[in-house]
């Protein structure tokens, strides 16, 4: 939607109604917007706090339905850090790149407007705000902070849960044929410290400084070539990208 673009149904005596709704519109925009800054503050609280199911809460109704609140309490508790530097940036970027718009509409002079706000994240995520019941509600699902639906997100995803050590993370890059209920567990053991830990952690830089290097595809393989004599082999299975070997 365009920039304080405005959406009503065309009556008779719209010029009327149009200059009751711009009224309408003004005050309130106003005082949605002061609370803006209020309401991210909470979320934040929430997140600081550890709160996930006040933090769903901070979720608009569509969304929250979405989402269903047992996964989106499962998934916040997982990840805490992710979740909280996903918030942490909707803060920095309060006074940056905000988009806001309005939609009104008249039936029978009952007036109704609905406030909407979005803001870039430095990822180029964008993330939209709904007005709803009083408060700024968060209008977009939590992402998925380490995708693997191409080669190249699944890279990025490896390296980012490798330097955390997240080994839980890790396991959904395993395929099928040999992953295990102990992946983390034998993975951590693996790459967790000692010499597999600096082993892995050599290849994971070299991944990192040639990350931009083309990636070859072939149907369902992917061969992704980071330095002479080495690689990280790459399998699709049901959408998304698995590893099947780095060396």
């Amino acid at each position: 939607m365009p920039k304080n673009s405005m959406i009503f149904t065309e009556k008779s005596g719209i010029f009327y109604e149009i200059a009751i709704l711009l009224l309408v519109i003004i005050c309130k925009c106003a005082g949605s917007e002061k609370i803006l800054k209020s309401d991210l503050k909470n979320v934040e609280k929430h997140i600081s706090r550890k709160d996930c199911e006040n933090l769903f809460e901070d979720f608009s109704r569509n969304t929250r339905e979405a989402m269903g609140k047992e996964k989106f309490i499962s998934l916040c508790k997982e990840m805490k850090g992710e979740v909280g530097s996903y918030i942490e940036e909707l803060k920095n970027l309060f006074d940056r790149n905000w988009q806001k718009s309005i939609e009104g509409k008249d039936e029978k002079n009952s007036i109704s407007v609905t406030y909407h706000a979005s803001v870039t994240l430095n990822n180029g995520d964008v993330i939209e705000f709904v007005f709803e019941d009083g408060k700024w509600k968060i209008d977009s699902p939590l992402p998925d902070f380490y995708p693997n639906l191409t080669p190249k997100e699944t890279i990025a995803s490896f390296i980012k849960a490798f330097k955390a050590k997240r080994w839980d993370i890790l396991t959904k890059f395993v395929p099928s044929n040999y992953s295990t209920e102990d992946d983390a567990k034998l993975l951590e053991k693996k790459w967790g410290e000692g010499e597999g830990w600096v082993k892995m952690n050599k290849l994971v830089m070299m991944i990192e400084q040639n990350k931009n290097l083309k990636t070859e595809t072939d149907g369902s393989k992917a061969t992704f070539k980071f330095a002479p004599g080495h690689s990280v082999e790459m399998v699709k299975e049901g959408g998304e990208w698995k590893i099947l070997i780095i060396q």
